[in-house]
This record gives structure tokens, sequence and C-alpha cells, in this order.
């Protein structure tokens, strides 16, 4: 988000939340997070203490003196965390699923544009939640207790909030995108586990830094993570781990990136688009896949994502520090043209010369095409293993 709003969510004395947010600790009798020991990613009751439960009603809403702070610190949580304060709900209409896309707005305006002091801050979540409603967008800043509006400035007006536009189709900062390129990815650094074969991989996409993600997160999944926090918050680490299971059969994952931090993923099984590896059971097969590995192992890929195939999997062109991956497998001779599926002429021309110069498998003078292999061995029966002599 940058390095003003990370400041002031450090410096922040205490958080803008209710006590079902956070617990009672030690510290003059504030509020402390604290880890513990009976499982990651919770909350470690005071034994000295009652904990309160969550959602306890007539509890008001504890608040810092300092409004901008603790909206800061809100902010900057919920881009770690996907998730909104429990007591939002006491001053808007809206549920949590719409409160969600409002903080993942105001995270991508407070990027582009980081407010300094609480009037800026205000400004901008007018500006950020435009086409809301005009109740829900004043409670949430008598919430952190931001300046409200002159009767001069432009509020979304009364009434029923206008039809959602459709799904963004282009990640930020993509540009214009080839024909046939329905939307375009990120991801995360590509584990060695996750390269299959020499054609395929499972990558995963931070769902907060995707408007598109950010969009398209199924409502069970957000209900998942909702109940999942409400019981780490109550000490029930068997519940949480049921729902963190939950969340991981929707194809999607919570990833711990340091102690007490966890992010949100979605998991997709990628095709390279126009390319067609030998499969492991035939000679050259392990090759390639070696060769795939060394070249997004550890690395964030830019995908172009064409369709989906039969089997759900995406089909996409695939990036790697600007390095066109089907180009390089093509030239290297590791994989074949795929041209059922594609009449790319540079594809064309890629094969050829690697032909040409009898690299990789083009070096076998009679190589099996994978389709013929995969027509005598079809999903599901086994096929005999190919031992590499080498």
């Amino acid at each position: 988000m940058g390095n003003a709003c990370k400041r002031l969510a450090y410096c922040c004395v205490e958080p803008c939340v209710e006590p079902s947010d956070w617990e009672p600790g030690h510290s003059g009798g504030g509020h402390s997070y604290r880890p513990s020991p009976h499982g990651r990613n919770s909350y470690q009751e005071e034994p000295a203490r009652r904990p309160i439960e969550p959602n306890a009603p007539g509890i008001p809403v504890q608040r810092t003196t300092n409004g901008f702070a603790a909206f800061a610190r809100d902010v900057f949580q919920f881009e770690t965390t996907g998730l909104v304060p429990h007591g939002l709900s006491r001053y808007v209409q809206a549920g949590q699923h719409t409160q969600a896309v409002w903080y993942q707005r105001v995270l991508v305006a407070w990027r582009t544009t980081p407010p300094k002091n609480a009037a800026e801050a205000s400004n901008l979540v007018l500006q950020a939640l435009q086409g809301q409603l005009r109740t829900d967008v004043l409670g949430l800043l008598s919430f952190y207790q931001l300046p409200q509006p002159q009767a001069t400035t432009i509020v979304p007006p009364e009434g029923p909030p206008p039809p959602a536009p459709p799904k963004p189709q282009v990640a930020i900062g993509s540009g214009k995108l080839p024909d046939g390129v329905q939307y375009e990815l990120r991801t995360l650094p590509v584990n060695r586990r996750d390269v299959g074969d020499g054609d395929g991989m499972t990558v995963y996409v931070e769902v907060l830094k995707n408007p598109r993600e950010t969009s398209i997160v199924p409502p069970a999944v957000q209900e998942a993570l909702h109940q999942r926090n409400t019981a780490l918050l109550n000490h029930d680490f068997a519940t949480a781990d049921s729902l963190k299971t939950k969340i991981e059969d929707a194809d999607y994952k919570i990833l711990e990136i340091k102690r007490n931090q966890e992010i949100l993923v979605h998991k997709y099984v990628v095709r390279l688009r126009g390319v067609d590896a030998p499969e492991i059971g035939q000679p050259y097969g392990r090759q390639a896949q070696a060769v795939l590995l060394n070249l997004v192992e550890g690395h964030s890929l830019r995908l172009l994502v064409y369709l989906d195939d039969y089997f759900g999997r995406k089909i996409a062109d695939v990036y790697c520090n600007n390095v066109f991956i089907q180009e390089v497998l093509l030239k290297r001779g590791c994989a074949w043209h795929f041209v059922k599926y594609d009449q790319s002429p540079e594809f064309a021309k890629w094969e050829k010369e690697a032909r040409a110069a009898r690299v990789g498998l083009w070096d076998d003078p009679n190589p099996e095409n994978p389709l013929d292999y995969k027509r005598k061995h079809p999903r599901g029966k086994s096929a005999p293993k190919f031992r590499n002599p080498h």
C-alpha cells in the first residue's frame, strides 16, 4: 500500500475495532495481539481476564483518539487478511461481502494517492465509494470519526445501488491484450512441485492484488473466511481447520507469508497454449519437464488466458521475466507445435528450426507425437515407463 500507510498502521496505539476483534492485554488496559501456543494466527486469551465474546450485544465500539490512524490500520490489515471490522455493520446497511468490496476500492485508491490526514481520507472514501448508498458512506465515515462531507460535497444519492458493473477482464497495468485473450493474471512465485510435466503447471494468484480476483471470490468462500476468523478468535481451532479445508476445496488457499500474517490465493491449473510436450512416460518427457521447471521455478509469471479446456485448465500464454516460455520450449526441441488446436505461423517456424537443428526431442529420428502416445495410453490406464538410458 505504501510506506505512509504502513507507518500509520504500526504507529497507531490501539486498533479501531470491537472487543470481538481484539482481546485484552496488559499494556495499560489497552489491546494487544498475542500469538497463541495453541496454533498459528490465533488470539491468546489472558488467563487473568475473561475474554469478551465475539459480537456480544451492547458493547460500544472502541476507537483510538485519532480516527485517521485507526482507518489506516484497518485498511492495511484488510490488505493482508481480507477481513473487515465486525463493528462496521452497526453503522451501515450493507453486508460484509459488500463491505469487503469497499475496502478493496479504498485500498486501490490509497495506493494511487495516499491521504495525509483525516480530511483527505474522508475525500478518498467519497471518491472510492461513488455509487453506494449515502447512508452507508456516511456510516463508514462515522465509524472512524472522519470528517463528514459538506452540503455541497457530491455524495451518491439515496436509493437502490446501481447495477453492478461487468467483471473486469484485464488486470491493472496490463495494457492492450492480444486478440482472443480474455484476461491477464500475475502469479506468485512458482513452486517446484507444481510443475507436473513439460507443458503444464499449477499456479497461485493473490486475490487482493488483482481486482478481477477480488470480484469473483464466491460468497461461500467469503463466508468461510469470516467464520474461520471468528473460530480463531474463540480458540476453536478444529472448526478453523475444517473451514480452511472447505476454502481449499473451492480452489482457494490461505498462505502464511509471515508469522500471524496470511493471504488468500486462487489456485489455477494452467496448460501452455499451442505446444504439446512429450508425456512423462515418453522419451524426453522428463527432460522437457526439467527445462520448463528451470525456466519458471521461483519466479512470478504473467499469464494471458484464452479459454478453459475440457478439464477446466486455463489455456494461456506464459511469460517469465518478459521471456515467452512457449518460444523457448519450441526452439529447444522440448515440445511439438500443437497444430490440432493452434495455427500460429511463429510456432510452426520455431518447431521447424528445432527439427532442422536436431535439438531436444528431434535428436530422435522418429519421435512419437504425444497425441499418438495418449491414444495408446488413455487416462486411467497405466502406461509403460520409459527408462532414460543416459
